[in-house]
């Protein structure tokens, strides 16, 4: 009895051993093939320390025009008054705008890439005390557009709520009905330059983070992040990426916006390098099936909490008697 527990034992060391050693080769570009389509999301920091103290032009007009100390000049020197106010928003707006930087980056990265409805879709959400929509994997076909779009982003300039946009990339945005293709590598890139917190109390919500993370991952979704100046959680850059969790492979980290622009290439190659999902759909599905009023014509992760994509082998779902036994999970090899 003993000796058969130690071969099992040493069985299923020899899996892990083998296991881990699979995931490292994927990591250091064993992948014979890559893939000229990815469905890419950029899940994007807007919080208040990447634009400290900033106002918007708007805001700073709105400042002058509501101190009484100024109306003598907004209605008798108008002309001065403005110079006023233009010269304020001028000096306020002074040097360096790391936001600008992380969208120059940003759209730098796709600006390499072939975006088409065949080739590279792309996505977005940004994030501060929650989430905030920008546009789907479905919306732009075209280079410029996807460029202009970016420019449009929002700047949300408060908390760092990084789990609200990771839920929002998983349930909303890789999803077949707003533009993410079955049998395409879906890569999302996570821009932050601060530890994740709580939009109520401003504590650390890393395990949160890190949890949701890993739903993503599970949904096999690569996860590239990138950390932006020391007040990042290492660890929390570290786990947000998709395992193994390789330095400058999964994960990158630098000092400054302004040395964003040093990890671009290799940022770009670790994107360009990602492996073409293989045997995604098992033979057994069944397309179109029918469940919950919805048709689906691909592998959906919808109705399932672990949030893997599945598909049905039987042509109507909803008259599968429970437990479920006629699904299948849509679950890559890219070994």
């Amino acid at each position: 009895m003993e000796n058969h527990q130690f071969q099992v034992f040493v069985y299923w060391l020899v899996v892990s051993i083998l296991c881990v050693a699979s995931t490292q080769s994927l990591a250091q570009d064993d992948c014979k093939e890559k893939s000229s389509e990815l469905d890419l999301v950029f899940i994007v920091d807007s919080s208040g320390s990447i634009r400290p103290g900033y106002q918007t032009a708007e805001e700073i007009r709105a400042r002058f025009d509501n101190n009484p100390s100024f109306e003598f000049f907004r209605k008798y020197k108008p002309d001065m008054y403005n110079k006023v106010v233009e010269q304020a928003i001028k000096d306020t707006h002074a040097g360096p705008d790391n936001w600008q930087i992380q969208q120059d980056f940003i759209k730098n990265i796709v600006d390499s890439l072939e975006v088409g409805s065949d080739d590279v879709r792309v996505g977005m959400v940004v994030f501060s005390a929650d989430y905030q929509h920008e546009f789907f994997l479905k919306d732009y076909s075209k280079k410029e557009d996807v460029l202009n779009a970016i420019d449009r982003d929002h700047f949300l300039g408060q908390s760092t709520n990084t789990q609200s946009a990771l839920v929002y990339a998983r349930s909303t945005l890789f999803q077949a009905e707003n533009g993410d293709r079955a049998n395409v590598p879906n890569v999302a890139i996570v821009i932050t330059d601060g530890q994740s917190n709580s939009p109520s109390n401003g504590k650390s919500n890393t395990e949160a983070t890190v949890l949701e993370a890993a739903k993503l991952h599970g949904q096999d979704v690569r996860v590239i992040s990138v950390g932006i100046t020391g007040n990042v959680n290492d660890e929390e850059v570290r786990l947000i990426s998709s395992p193994p969790h390789e330095e400058n492979v999964d994960w990158f980290e630098v000092d400054d916006f302004d040395d964003l622009v040093d990890r671009l290439d290799d940022l770009i190659q670790v994107v360009k390098k990602t492996c073409p999902k293989k045997g995604c759909v098992p033979d057994e599905c069944v397309f179109p099936f029918e469940y919950r009023g919805h048709t689906f014509t691909e592998c959906t992760t919808k109705y399932i909490p672990s949030g893997k994509p599945w598909c049905a082998d039987v042509p109507n779902f909803n008259n599968v008697p429970r437990p479920h036994t006629h699904f299948k999970y849509c679950i890559c090899n890219t070994l």
